[in-house]
């Protein structure tokens, strides 16, 4: 067994907006002086209608009188309903009550829409945000992907050695069969290699650009060479 149920204190509700309105409909002046209850009458309606459909099966713990006692609830409703109906008619004129009842169903209507058009605002705004998120998020990913293709391009290219024009500057002759042929080119780049005697050497070639500081100089290497063959 549930607390007071919704359906009951609906139909309550809906007794209580009925007797209040039949005990001043005669006096009234305008339909705005019974408003207030015809609101209760609605909402007391509405509540007894939605506890029955809330409850539209019935379970092995259901009573049979449970369902009985929220479709006698529905039908009470349903009267008290009509009965308010024919005293506003009577009362301020044939058809106020459903102007009513239109103008209630209009209003509910709009609220409806109101409410649908919020939610499609804010799922629109979600939208936004969350495409404005993934919008950064794919910036963020081609900045960073741009940034390392341009380092190991960088890092590629700074790998490459840079090249200069070596010429040749002396020979030394070591040997009856060798020769050993220096070498300079931009910046004090010096180079030396060993030939073959007969090859000789070449006038000059594209060597590795190797700056050598001021005073390193080709005659000191050459000293050095000597040096080392004694």
């Amino acid at each position: 067994m549930e607390p007071i149920s919704t359906a009951l204190a609906g139909i309550a509700l809906v007794k209580g907006a009925t007797d209040a309105i039949k005990s001043c409909i005669n006096t009234c002046n305008d339909i705005s002086e019974i408003a207030g209850y015809i609101d209760n009458l609605f909402e007391g309606q509405s509540q007894v209608n939605k506890e029955r459909n809330k409850k539209s099966g019935v379970s092995a713990m259901d009573g049979i009188g449970g369902v009985a006692t929220e479709m006698i609830d529905a039908k009470l409703a349903q009267e008290k309903l009509y009965e308010v109906s024919m005293l506003v008619d009577l009362r301020f004129g044939s058809g106020t009550w459903r102007s009513i009842v239109e103008e209630r169903a209009r209003r509910i209507q709009a609220q409806k829409d109101r409410a649908r058009q919020q939610a499609i605002d804010k799922a629109a705004q979600r939208k936004e945000i969350v495409d404005g998120f993934t919008y950064l998020f794919y910036m963020v990913m081609g900045i960073v992907a741009f940034m390392l293709i341009a380092f190991i391009g960088f890092k590629a290219y700074a790998s490459i050695p840079k090249m200069t024009t070596c010429r040749l500057a002396h020979t030394e002759v070591i040997s009856k069969s060798e020769v050993i042929c220096f070498y300079r080119g931009a910046n004090n780049t010096q180079e030396q290699h060993t030939s073959a005697l007969y090859i000789g050497c070449a006038r000059s070639y594209q060597c590795e650009y190797n700056p050598k500081p001021k005073g390193y100089s080709l005659k000191g290497t050459l000293d050095s060479i000597k040096d080392a063959l004694k």
